[in-house]
């Protein structure tokens, strides 16, 4: 597992580079904002940890950014103590918020439950919902036993927003993902419109018998993008 930290302070990243190889964990620490918004587009990080006072890049625009590239955890850490603004920082898209000075064993605490967290939502193991069964292992959707034809882009998605079940994922996140995972033909993220994200959406809720007007999975987010209703494991479809 790798952390990355964006810290400009030496003295701190000495100390939680101690603390991470206790852990066992590889630490690759930065101060240059670019530097590690290139290494969360790559997901070659597990979890990051932000700064939020940094040399030549606002710590809040690097949390919004990752956000954007990535469904990855990320922690805040800085010496702002106001409630309303650990709560603008957790709207953005940040998971969890550490005031400094910190203890490196409490963050190292922290870091180890969001990675279980991160894992258990991530477990190849099938997902059940209503009717439904999302096999991520073979990479398959059934309803009551039957299979679903989805393509690969439609079934990224929605394994994107059953995993994070609650949560909004913005349609960039999401195109990030089909471009992570190779589903846009080495094309730039940027450089696809979201509005491809629009229509698989509108794909899978056919599949799923679910009306855009008033969802039962698969919400809409005016503004930002889709959100996963979770509901009972009884059969709630429509």
């Amino acid at each position: 597992m790798t952390i990355l930290l964006l810290e400009d302070d030496p003295a701190v990243v000495r100390t939680v580079e101690v603390y991470a190889m206790r852990q066992g964990y590889r630490l690759m620490a930065t101060a240059d904002g670019d530097e590690a918004l290139d290494a969360v587009g790559q997901g070659a990080v597990d979890v990051a940890l932000v700064d939020l006072m940094l040399p030549g890049w606002s710590g809040w625009d690097v949390v919004q950014e990752m956000r954007r590239l990535s469904a990855l955890p990320i922690i805040v850490i800085s010496a702002l103590t106001s409630l309303d603004r650990r709560l603008q920082l957790l709207g953005l898209g940040a998971d969890d918020y550490l005031v400094k000075p910190f203890e490196p064993a409490e963050l190292m605490a922290r870091v180890a439950t969001i990675l279980r967290r991160t894992r258990a939502m991530t477990a190849a193991g099938p997902i059940h919902f209503g009717p439904f069964v999302l096999d991520r292992e073979a990479r398959a959707l059934r309803r009551a036993g039957a299979p679903i034809e989805l393509t690969a882009s439609e079934f990224s998605i929605l394994e994107a927003l059953v995993e994070n079940a609650g949560r909004t994922l913005s349609r960039a996140q999401l195109l990030a993902r089909l471009h992570r995972l190779g589903h846009l033909a080495g094309r730039d993220p940027l450089d696809a419109s979201t509005r491809m994200v629009d229509v698989h959406i509108a794909a899978l809720r056919a599949k799923l018998g679910d009306d855009a007007h008033r969802p039962h999975w698969i919400a809409t987010v005016w503004g930002t993008g889709y959100r996963f209703e979770p509901h009972d494991s009884g059969d709630g479809a429509p």
